[in-house]
């Protein structure tokens, strides 16, 4: 498993502590069963009202998708899945941008760099629902690069840093866990992974606390990833500007932190 070195809930020295501890009790650690959640109330993954809605003069379609369309929908759209990247997007889902809070000074640079290197790519989707209830999307690089070059790369980066301050999320792992526990009941009826690859996984990430993960390198390989998380609302206060020709945006290409 590839930890997301830029976890809030995990420093340096908690994961050297807990690499001892593994080394010393793995056998007692391991079988330590998944924690059932707190709150016995239901997650919003089941009710689904599929269909779309146009975001009137912005040539965007926003997919209103359930939990399990939105896990069907990324298996379609992404080559290599493994059960990791499920639990990226799970993870994403319950937590959004918080996790890369820790490194908060380095965001400009990490966004101008992936940024700078993605590769436009007419044929990815611009918005990827992540979200059950419809507020968050990831936003795809090479897409955006494709429809709007460098030309609104600020006011994409406005987006990004506008929406981790709209997003609020609970520090309970009680929603993550619930998702984890919903995806399970669909991967019975779809098969998506063996049962011995949901077990090893999920042996994993209770042993280390349900930490944040990077991509598998096998879904980085096929599809290079490069986006980021962003909440609906903020993306429709700024839908004008993003097909605004004179956008004062338009002509900037240097990222500073806000």
């Amino acid at each position: 498993m590839h930890f997301d070195k830029r976890n809030i809930f995990f420093d340096k020295n908690l994961l050297t502590f807990i690499i001892l501890m593994n080394l010393v009790f793995a056998p007692n650690m391991r079988s330590k069963p998944l924690p059932e959640p707190k709150s016995k109330k239901s997650v919003e993954v089941k009710k689904c009202e599929s269909g779309e809605r146009a975001e009137r003069g912005s040539k965007i379609k926003l997919e209103k998708l359930c939990f399990e369309e939105i896990i069907e929908k990324q298996f379609s759209l992404h080559e290599s899945m493994q059960v990791q990247d499920v639990y990226k997007l799970l993870c994403q889902a319950e937590y959004g941008l918080t996790h890369v809070g820790a490194d908060i000074i380095y965001l400009p640079k990490y966004f101008e760099y992936e940024y700078n290197n993605a590769i436009p790519n007419e044929r990815e989707e611009l918005l990827e629902q992540i979200s059950p209830d419809g507020k968050l999307y990831r936003i795809n690089f090479g897409a955006f690069k494709a429809r709007f070059g460098d030309a609104k790369k600020e006011l994409l980066y406005k987006i990004f840093t506008e929406s981790s301050r709209e997003f609020k999320h609970s520090d309970s792992l009680d929603g993550l866990i619930e998702k984890w526990f919903e995806f399970k009941k669909i991967n019975n009826q779809k098969n998506y992974f063996t049962t011995e690859e949901i077990a090893n996984f999920e042996s994993d990430i209770v042993l280390y606390n349900f930490p944040l993960v990077h991509h598998s390198p096998e879904y980085e390989s096929k599809n290079r990833p490069a986006y980021r998380i962003a909440h609906i609302d903020i993306v429709k206060k700024y839908l004008p500007q993003l097909f605004s020709d004179n956008s004062n945006d338009a002509n900037k290409s240097d990222i500073r932190h806000p």
